[in-house]
């Protein structure tokens, strides 16, 4: 990967961390009660944070290691879209899952330019579908999480 693109998805790829941050995970089952659902969302934080940290050491070259730590950030956004939130939180929780699918979505088209023979070109080709689902993911995380402080959620 050139330089410039491996930073430009390096970049992308803190945004949405940032962003995911916002979201909350569990385990499937019944509904979670109002002090589980804000303890997920801690959780989650510390996932990415973790996430995080790899990737600030991160070799942009290795590609290898680049789609590695991608694979790794959608399984808190799967588990995510299994929750089941206190139905105070209904509202904003289906706007966090519209925004975790989103940002799937967006995951599955970098890992599949990261593995392709011209990462770069591939990148090139789906840049606007890119930004479309990192806005939806950004947009929609966002206004879930507005809904949820709005609940009485700790959203941070």
């Amino acid at each position: 990967m050139k330089k410039k693109t491996s930073r430009s998805l390096m970049a992308l790829l803190l945004v949405c961390v940032m962003a995911i941050a916002l979201t909350a995970c569990s385990k499937k089952g019944d509904t979670l009660t109002k002090e589980q659902y804000q303890e997920a969302v801690t959780k989650l934080t510390q996932d990415f944070a973790d996430i995080q940290a790899k990737a600030n050491d991160l070799d942009v070259n290795d590609k290898d290691a680049a789609t590695k730590l991608l694979t790794e950030l959608k399984k808190p956004l799967e588990d995510f879209k299994n929750v089941k939130a206190p139905k105070e939180f209904d509202e904003g929780h289906a706007k966090m899952q519209s925004g975790c699918q989103a940002m799937l979505d967006y995951l599955d088209i970098v890992i599949d330019a990261a593995g392709s023979d011209d990462p770069t070109s591939k990148l090139t080709e789906s840049s606007t579908k890119i930004q479309e689902k990192v806005t939806a993911a950004v947009t929609d995380m966002s206004e879930g999480a507005q809904l949820l402080t709005k609940a009485g959620l700790t959203v941070s």
